[in-house]
């Protein structure tokens, strides 16, 4: 009877975080951009334009070609997002395990409702901390040689994830592999596991024809990157307080129950904490801050397990649960559905951004009429090629740091130089985003003519 009731227990919890993570993702109104962007990417690649050659990804290709599968079969925004759910449903629930089987269910199930709270979009940094937290399970567990080369195989993924934080995550294994003994067998069956992933990946870098540009955008500019896109965002502060107290914490239990978990999550930890390099600000922060509420919450059942019933955190995670339903439907206010365009049907999308995509879509779509090549200079320039069901690389990520060791100037002056090219940019470029180059609309106003304009977007042509 007991197991019967645990296992209802079970799909209920996986019922509940199932709506709720769907709720969260697949009812967000369009605009976030990092989620456009890493769309654009996977998009690319279910067209079949290829990684390093043809896109300009300065990330490790694992999440892309994940999330590009389903695309093949309905290459859309709402197929992407329907992807997004199921992960962030899959990490919430290992989370909960983790917090659950060190406290009890209800904790489980109030972590795996906050990591929701917080989780806006999933991303290459969410695949990451799913990678940390099975390795962390599997490190709590007795690491047989099975384990250890499923260990090396994870490795490999999270380096092929996060090439920084994954390497950091990497390495963090060996160490721990080498203090286990008998230590040559583990280590060994560790490092098969890397290379079963890595020789395979490798050949198709050859195979396709990408080796020497790969290494161009995941480790040559990455100094470039990180000199152009360092930032700190004080939104991230609150992550960065979660993760000081969330360590203080693991180093209590540490020391209190001497128990080696502790000083796994610990570390992993410190290599999660990584993802905010050179970015700190709350999007990449988010992981850290979840990662380190699991011993906040642990001292915290710990120190008022007779003050907080279970009524209490049935209570807490009601509440929370249903501030998820409630704002995602109260998010939908504003918002409309767009009917035309295949990749943007079923998204929620604020009326003023869809009637202003709608009519810089139609002044563009003139000027295509005409025989023109259009170009669209802006943060927001995946959207228009969405509507078009196109992939424009490398203009639908056109950010500092996105180019390998490429000058973003090259670009602007080989469309500058074509007579048949049609340039659409803000005239705010600069203050836009963040991330956009530098110089850029300054070029395109010195060599190009004006012709038309719509808001803050001007259509420039060849004098």
């Amino acid at each position: 009877m007991a197991t019967k009731k645990n296992r209802r227990s079970f799909l209920i919890t996986i019922v509940i975080i199932a709506v709720l993570a769907f709720t969260k993702v697949m009812l967000s109104p369009l605009g976030n951009l990092d989620d456009l962007w890493n769309y654009s990417f996977s998009k690319g690649i279910s067209m079949g334009y290829i990684p390093y050659s043809d896109i300009n990804l300065i990330y490790t290709p694992l999440f892309f070609m994940v999330f590009s599968l389903p695309l093949m079969i309905s290459r859309s925004y709402f197929m992407y997002r329907i992807t997004s759910s199921v992960f962030l449903t899959v990490t919430s629930l290992l989370f909960g395990r983790i917090v659950s089987r060190r406290t009890n269910n209800y904790w489980g199930l109030i972590s795996s409702c906050i990591l929701i709270v917080f989780t806006d979009i999933f991303t290459y940094n969410g695949l990451i901390l799913l990678f940390s937290i099975i390795i962390y399970m599997v490190l709590c567990s007795d690491i047989s040689r099975m384990k250890s080369f499923v260990l090396g195989v994870i490795g490999a993924l999270s380096i092929l994830s996060r090439q920084t934080t994954g390497t950091f995550i990497a390495l963090f294994i060996l160490m721990v592999l080498l203090s286990n003994k008998p230590i040559y067998r583990k280590v060994m069956l560790y490092l098969a596991g890397g290379v079963s992933v890595m020789i395979p990946f490798a050949a198709y870098l050859l195979f396709i024809r990408s080796f020497a540009s790969f290494w161009d955008y995941c480790l040559f500019s990455l100094l470039s990157f990180g000199g152009n896109n360092g930032l700190f965002l004080p939104n991230s502060l609150l992550f960065l307080g979660i993760a000081a107290a969330g360590a203080v914490c693991d180093i209590v239990l540490i020391k209190k129950n001497g128990l080696n978990e502790y000083i796994y999550h610990l570390c992993l930890g410190i290599c999660i904490l990584t993802i905010g390099i050179p970015i700190i600000d709350m999007m990449h922060l988010i992981y850290t801050g979840i990662w380190f509420l699991f011993p906040v919450i642990k001292i915290i059942s710990d120190v008022y397990k007779d003050r907080i019933s279970d009524t209490v955190l049935k209570v807490i995670a009601a509440i929370t649960a249903v501030y998820i339903l409630v704002a995602g439907i109260s998010g939908l206010s504003g918002t409309v559905l767009d009917h035309e365009h295949k990749e943007l049907k079923l998204v929620p999308i604020p009326s003023d951004i869809f009637h202003d995509n709608m009519e810089i879509g139609r002044i563009c779509n003139e000027y295509r009429d005409e025989g023109k090549r259009v170009i669209v200079f802006s943060s927001s320039s995946a959207i228009f090629s969405m509507m078009n069901e196109e992939y424009n690389a490398p203009y639908d990520v056109f950010n500092n740091g996105n180019f390998g060791m490429i000058d973003p100037l090259f670009y602007v002056e080989e469309a500058c130089a074509n007579a048949n090219t049609v340039i659409v940019i803000p005239e705010n470029y600069g203050e836009e985003n963040w991330q956009n180059p530098d110089g850029v609309f300054e070029y395109v106003d010195e060599h190009m003519v004006p012709v038309q304009r719509y808001g803050v977007y001007i259509w420039y042509e060849h004098p």
